[in-house]
């Protein structure tokens, strides 16, 4: 009997220090937290699902968002809902479900940190419906300005559902303002001269490998413009990337022009035919 009642004080001890140290959680992961700061938004528009949500600003180590995406639960939670997609950058806001369920879905996004807290933002409720025109989004006349971004520009707009169908990025609520201007601009220089220091390097070291390997002007001038159309072709493809794509091909022609001044072989064939 004794043996009985040890065993099974042994076995709820067991529990209790499993709850303990999973809380109500799932998969060792602490309860949900409902983040009103991070506000996220869904919209359907030519069979394809748009989101975007605010960057994640508590004070704990960032690891990742999660996009969830539930037909079966109103309040879906990571990992209890799968994710359709995730990204481990704090800045990556957005996300295009390119293959949306038919019927009602409902969408959220999470961000995961390294204390195991899982900060979700509110849930939007998206129905696709099967239909022989394009499906768009309605807005309201809802007055709730927020400015948001878009490449270069700021813009105000009159509602959340309006900027969601500009496919635009989060900047702050209400108007744009000088401040929205000048935190924006900062960002994006700051961006940039990051992306150019990367570009510096790597044009720097291809240009070292082309010399290591080909002595003459000539065949460093093929290799160079070899490469600059190559990169003029994905420039075309990837206008998100042309800014840069661009850039690396000023440097790289610049490179180009400096190896067709140096090459003197034409010049000296002239003096050296004269005897």
């Amino acid at each position: 009997m004794k043996k009985i009642s040890l065993l099974l004080i042994i076995m709820l001890w067991i529990s209790t220090a499993y709850a303990t140290t999973t809380g109500t959680s799932s998969n060792w992961y602490n309860t949900p937290i409902m983040d009103e700061a991070l506000e996220f938004w869904a919209v359907l528009d030519w069979w394809k699902v748009y989101t975007t949500w605010t960057t994640f600003s508590k004070q704990e180590w960032f690891v990742y968002y999660k996009v969830i995406r539930s037909q079966t639960n109103e309040n879906p939670v990571y990992p209890d809902d799968w994710y359709i997609s995730y990204f481990t950058d704090i800045n990556k806001t957005e996300y295009v479900d390119t293959k949306p369920l038919v019927w009602i879905a409902y969408y959220r996004v999470c961000a995961i940190t390294t204390e195991k807290n899982r900060y979700c933002s509110n849930v939007i409720k998206i129905k696709k419906e099967w239909t022989t025109t394009n499906e768009t989004k309605v807005c309201s006349d809802e007055y709730n300005l927020v400015c948001w971004k878009k490449e270069w520009v700021l813009k105000t707009y009159w509602n959340t559902c309006l900027l969601s169908k500009a496919w635009a990025t989060f900047v702050n609520k209400g108007e744009c303002t000088t401040t929205s201007t000048n935190t924006w601009v900062t960002q994006k220089i700051a961006d940039t001269y990051t992306l150019r220091a990367k570009a510096d390097k790597l044009v720097s070291n291809f240009i070292q490998k082309v010399e290591k390997l080909y002595s003459a002007n000539e065949k460093r001038i093929s290799v160079l413009n070899t490469v600059i159309e190559k990169l003029k072709t994905l420039a075309n493809n990837k206008s998100e990337q042309k800014e840069l794509i661009n850039y690396i091909v000023e440097k790289l022609q610049k490179k180009l022009e400096s190896y067709k001044w140096s090459n003197l072989d034409d010049i000296e064939s002239i003096f050296n035919s004269i005897n």
